[in-house]
């Protein structure tokens, strides 16, 4: 109840409208699927979907719905529905194993929807309401949920500290809802009292129809109305409003259990920031998450602490009127101890005596299963467990695949009808979960290479194909089938960048457990760019390891910005594990060094060296566990570690210190604190006590200074912070009383202050490129007063020129000061594989942020956070992107990479930042003096934009791809990613792959692979029909039955050609064959390529070359049919590298694109580019070899009498 009053009061009068209006009525029901099942009355799906059609018919049903909804009357046929009985799992139709479902009247259904589920949803995102526990929410999905329950294990396996999961489903779900507490939880969610008192009156007076093989019931069979008794609770299984009725419950539910202190708070290794989790909830599907407050907790207390959480989630549960179903719960605990200065977990054995218990609605209890650590179960989905093996996930997965095609053995489909099952239905089902997988790239492979080799036989391959051209991609003429380790980097990657930095519960989780390996590994600088097999031993088996060892396989470099990782303290500093590295330690004695290192709390030389940076400090040596702000895992390192940690540290640091001479000062705050501090002249040294106060050492300048160093005598204990402090200091004891040595001292690190400017703000941003067609009115420090006192306006427009360049597109800016017409003007020209209008659109949106991030750098003091600034766009898309900056992006967002950008620079501007829409090209109707300020500034961006793109593509002017503080940048081979992580993953071990696989098989010399215009390939092979993409996969792997391969393993076949007789029939022979009918069908076909080469402007020299090369089908050289000052010799040459046979599959020399793509550009036809002359010459060619094995398979095949074929009747 407190916690409804809380939600209610945080809405003041922000409610949810529930008048239902027309184009509501018709967005729905015109799109609606007629088929779909509702409505005993018979007034079904499409008596509303007709009326929608007509404007006065709509009006008559929205008249209706606002009247009932205002008066509270629900018509009778409201009050009857229909149960159906489904089956859970296909073909299990045992009555415990179904799921009733209730067909509601179609318009009460879909007004419910409309008010408890699409205006419900939208209210509750835009007022933050829904805990980020629940995740049965849009922009969420059951894989997300289930990441994170993995992500909260790996913490604690990292950090070896306490924690348990306790899994309590709801039992019945939506059936036990009571009908006070909904109504509660939807008035404190905004919900009207009348749509609230209709939803759930309607519901309590439901009867309840069943519906068999046999028909609908004449009587209810149980119900709510007088004749049958009292009301019924619960919300309805199939009611539109079930899901966001159950949502509001538990939010009051899972605030109530916050409220009590209950949940995961993990502090983040680095930033210290708290991750707050209490729960993982998708509907019924609950996990409720504990985690220790400090490290070795006793297990009495924490088992202690679990039970008090899981009783109040219950009693909680029970105060809504639900239930914990103790079929269905469980719990695994996770406890450390340590063997050799190792962590391990504990075993369920050792732990066996704990339990815990769930409340029951008779007031007893309910002893749930402790399950082992190591054992696999299904929540959600999808198969984990915490140590987060993938062994049974696996199994499973092969399980799920296998069954596929035991399915297609038992019931054959048409190939091209597989193909769709595969890509349509199964692809899905397997890659379902693939983030919350932890296996290796070979485990998983293994996998995929099972399943693939029992499937290729219904998808058109003999099994037996080289494996390599299972899952080469169709660029490349290959099967294509999908790479399992690439989906499953992609979608880890996907994840990584939606989620990062966004705030959402995932994104949070992602960055605890991040500054957690961080501090694990002990590395500097980006650890995911380095070595794998080298540095993988310092590494916990968490996610951030398993996406590590995929992005090293193929070689995909994730750099993340340097705020985010660990780098030097102080100059010339380095971390400790790389030194090790660099002095050759092995595997096990680098994992020992590393739990010496974590127990001490250090991680560079900085913090094992005193102030004066080259003398160890003795506490790092001693047999004492550190001290940090940062937070470290728990460790218990044997005295034996510790002493070979000494050494190590005795024996490496001397050696290390010459090269560096001494540590410089702190270019960042040290993590392990300094307790003594000296003033600037050495004359006092304060030392910092607890409780914030500190003691005053007065040097003694009366005893001679000693190698020991100078003496100080304590002479009083003050409050505060001495603020004569300006040195950090090191020092040592003295035999005497209150008396200490100074060792040495450094400067303390203090932050930069800021004294730039605007321009010298600019100027630091990396890629200074951007800036290049910037005009600054002024020194732009107008900027900040413009803002200050709002009179500051943003407007930009975006080009794109299809028919002058497709890799080119532009964006132009203008800020403008409405009091001083002062202006800055900008553009940005890109030059990518991605540019369209879009991109263009969202590329312009980061000049003016990056400008006013640049004024606030300039201007730290100003304080600006409720000022409002306006930028106008005419792209719909980057105002609902730039108006929701902490929105999670879709999985396969557009142009995603440059969103990300601009929403990271929103949330870096400490201003309130408005984007409006404005119609473009406004000067076109309206003449430009007659245009608000808002419509000139789109014009005038408009012909920048348009005059800096021409510019760029006449002199090739394009900005660099890079932008400053980019939270993660993906590149592979040093080139950026930015549009499809998976995409450009596939492209370039798919090119390597090829590459390797045709030079082992003598179809592509290594050295020729590049001279091949690759690119056409992709377009070439999609206009063509799957079942012919499959034919040229089996010719260029010398998998499509010809004798040479069919007499292997059928005995009656002879390896000779059918048409000319000649032995050894291989792939190379069906264009090579000299019969006489296959030659006068190969000499028709290069005529009428010929033909097509004339007709498509090739010039005639070229066109006759080519006519001649291929009329001496590969037994000369084109090089020999080439004048010696030909201008075609080169690519005569290039031709040659390359094989005539390639040619023919439609495999184009580069040097012949360039050669065309010159005679083209003087024709100045749009419609005739370069790209469709290459791929209309490779469609030509592939259909023209496949004409010669078809009329092979005519003479073996094809019976005209007597039953035989024409090479039998020739035996």
């Amino acid at each position: 109840m407190l916690e409804a009053a809380v939600l209610f009061s945080s809405l003041g009068e922000q409610g949810i409208e529930d008048w239902v209006y027309s184009h509501d009525f018709q967005q729905f029901w015109l799109h609606a699927c007629e088929q779909t099942e509702s409505s005993k009355s018979q007034l079904h799906f499409g008596h509303y979907m007709s009326g929608a059609h007509d404007k006065e018919i709509t009006e008559l049903h929205v008249a209706s719905l606002n009247t009932i909804r205002e008066t509270g009357v629900a018509p009778d046929r409201w009050r009857n529905s229909v149960t159906v009985l489904l089956e859970k799992v296909f073909g299990v139709r045992l009555i415990t194993k179904l799921r009733a479902i209730c067909l509601l009247e179609a318009d009460f259904n879909w007004l419910n929807k409309l008010i408890f589920a699409h205006r419900l949803e939208v209210h509750c995102r835009l007022h933050n309401l829904t805990p980020q526990e629940q995740f049965a929410k849009s922009k969420s999905c059951c894989e997300e949920a289930s990441l994170i329950k993995n992500l909260a294990t790996d913490g604690g396996r990292i950090l070896h500290n306490s924690s348990a999961i306790t899994s309590n489903d709801f039992d019945q779900c939506y059936d036990r809802g009571c009908a006070p507490i909904s109504g509660l939880a939807a008035r404190a969610h905004g919900v009207s009292r009348q749509s609230t008192r209709l939803m759930l009156q309607t519901m309590q007076c439901m009867d309840y129809f069943i519906k068999t093989g046999f028909g609908i019931s004449d009587e209810p069979a149980f119900g709510g109305s007088a004749q049958l008794g009292s009301k019924l609770m619960g919300l309805g299984q199939g009611s539109g409003a079930a899901p966001g009725g159950m949502r509001n419950i538990i939010t009051l539910v899972d605030n109530a259990y916050k409220g009590m202190g209950h949940g995961m708070a993990a502090t983040s290794s680095m930033s210290g920031r708290i991750f707050l989790l209490a729960a993982i909830i998708y509907v019924e599907d609950t996990d409720l998450l504990h985690w220790a407050k400090f490290y070795g907790i006793e297990d009495e207390e924490f088992v202690r602490q679990v039970q008090d959480a899981t009783t109040d989630w219950g009693m909680l549960v029970h105060a809504t009127g639900g239930a914990v179903k103790p079929s269905k719960s469980f719990w695994y605990l996770m406890s450390w101890k340590f063997h050799n200065g190792r962590a391990r977990l504990k075993t369920k054995q050792e732990l066996i005596q704990f339990s815990v218990a769930i409340p029951q609605s008779d007031g007893t209890t309910a002893v749930i299963p402790l399950e082992g650590n190591d054992v696999t179960k299904k929540t959600l989905g999808v198969w984990s467990n915490p140590l987060n093996k993938p062994t049974v996930p696996l199994v499973k997965l092969k399980e799920k695949g296998l069954d596929w095609v035991d399915k297609l053995r038992v019931r054959p489909l048409e190939r091209k009808l597989t193909w769709l099952s595969l890509t349509s239905q199964q692809y899905p089902t397997l890659f379902y979960g693939l983030s919350s997988l932890y296996a290796s790239p070979d485990e998983l492979e293994t996998v995929m290479g099972s399943v693939y080799f029992n499937a290729l036989p219904f998808l058109g391959y003999n099994r037996n194909i080289n494996k390599a051209y299972r899952t080469l991609p169709t660029d490349f003429q290959g099967i294509g089938l999908k790479h399992w380790s690439i989906e499953k980097l992609g979608k880890d990657t996907a994840v990584l960048l939606r989620h990062w930095q966004s705030g959402s519960a995932l994104g949070v989780a992602l960055e605890f457990v991040y500054e957690a390996f961080l501090m694990e590994v002990g590395l500097d600088g980006n650890v995911l760019t380095r070595s794998f097999d080298r540095f993988q031993h310092l590494a916990t088996h968490s996610w951030f390891k398993i996406l590590w060892q995929y992005a090293d396989r193929y070689e995909l470099s994730i750099t993340f910005n340097c705020r985010f990782n660990l780098g030097p303290i102080r100059r010339g500093d380095m971390a400790l594990m790389e030194l090790f590295a660099r002095f050759g330690y092995s595997s096990d004695s680098m994992e020992i060094l590393n739990r010496c290192r974590r127990f001490h709390c250090v991680h560079s030389l900085a913090d094992i060296l005193r102030a004066d940076g080259k003398t160890i400090d003795p506490i790092v040596t001693s047999f004492q566990p550190g001290l940090s702000s940062r937070l470290f895992s728990w460790e218990q390192p044997t005295r034996s570690d510790l002493r070979f940690w000494t050494t190590t540290i005795k024996s490496v640091v001397p050696r290390t210190i010459p090269a560096i001479t001494t540590l410089g000062a702190y270019i960042s705050p040290p993590h392990r604190p300094y307790k003594w501090l000296a003033s600037r002249d050495n004359s006092q040294v304060f030392h910092l006590l607890p409780n914030n106060k500190y003691t005053i050492y007065q040097k003694d300048d009366s005893q001679r200074t000693t190698r020991s160093g100078p003496r100080y005598t304590k002479i009083s204990t003050h409050n505060g912070y001495p603020t004569d402090a300006a040195l950090y200091a090191s020092v040592d004891p003295n035999p005497s009383p209150n008396v200490i040595n100074l060792h040495s001292t450094c400067d303390i690190y203090n932050a930069a202050t800021n004294q730039s400017t605007f321009l010298t703000c600019l100027r630091s941003f990396s890629n200074q490129s951007l800036w290049d067609n910037l005009e600054i009115d002024g020194d732009g420090d107008w900027i900040i007063t413009s803002i200050i006192q709002g009179t500051l306006e943003i407007g930009m427009d975006g080009s794109y020129m299809k028919d002058l360049s497709t890799t080119a597109c532009s964006r132009a800016f203008i800020l403008h000061c409405t009091n001083t017409s002062k202006e800055i003007k900008g553009c940005f020209v890109d030059s990518s594989h991605q540019a369209d209008n879009y991109r263009g659109e969202f590329l312009g949106a980061l000049g003016p942020l990056l400008l006013l991030r640049a004024a606030f750098m300039a201007n730290p003091q100003v304080d600006a956070a409720t000022v409002k600034i306006r930028l106008y766009c005419d792209n719909k898309g980057v105002v609902a992107h730039g108006n929701k900056v902490d929105e999670v992006l879709k999985s396969e967002q557009v142009q995603a990479d440059l969103i990300r950008l601009m929403k990271t620079y929103s949330r870096l501007i400490p201003v309130q930042l408005q984007w409006i829409h404005v119609h473009g090209h406004s000067n076109d109707t309206t003449p430009f003096h007659k245009l608000t300020l808002a419509q000139q500034l789109n014009v005038r961006c408009d012909a920048l934009a348009r005059k800096y793109l021409l510019r760029a593509i006449q002199q090739h002017l394009f900005i660099h791809p890079s932008f400053p503080d980019e939270d993660i940048i993906l590149s592979i081979r040093t080139e950026k990613i930015r549009s499809s992580t998976r995409k450009a993953i596939y492209k370039n071990w798919g090119t390597q792959l090829a590459r390797d696989l045709f030079d082992k098989r003598n179809k592509v010399p290594r050295d020729s692979f590049d001279l091949i215009y690759w690119e056409i390939i992709p377009k070439v092979m999609n206009e063509f029909p799957k079942t012919f993409q499959d034919w040229v996969t089996r010719h260029i792997s010398d998998f499509n039955g010809c004798n040479r391969y069919l007499s292997r393993w059928k005995p009656t076949v002879k390896n000779v050609c059918p048409s000319c007789g000649i032995a050894n029939e291989d792939t190379k022979h069906i264009t090579h064959c000299k019969d006489t009918s296959r030659t006068a069908l190969f000499m028709e076909g290069i005529e009428e390529i010929r033909s097509w080469l004339v007709t498509n402007h090739t010039p005639p020299h070229l066109a006759s070359l080519i006519h001649s090369y291929l009329s001496h089908r590969g037994d000369v050289s084109m090089e020999s049919l080439t004048p010696l000052h030909s201008p075609y010799l080169t690519l005569a040459q290039a031709q040659d590298l390359i094989g005539f046979d390639n040619l023919l599959v439609g495999r184009l020399p580069k040097l012949l694109i360039t050669t065309m793509k010159s005679k083209l550009a003087l024709l100045n036809q749009q419609t005739l580019t370069i790209d469709r002359w290459a791929k209309d010459l490779s469609r030509h060619l592939l259909p023209f070899t496949h004409r010669q094995w078809t009329y092979r398979n005519s003479t073996v095949h094809y019976k005209p009498s007597e039953g035989k074929t024409v090479a039998e009747h020739t035996m």
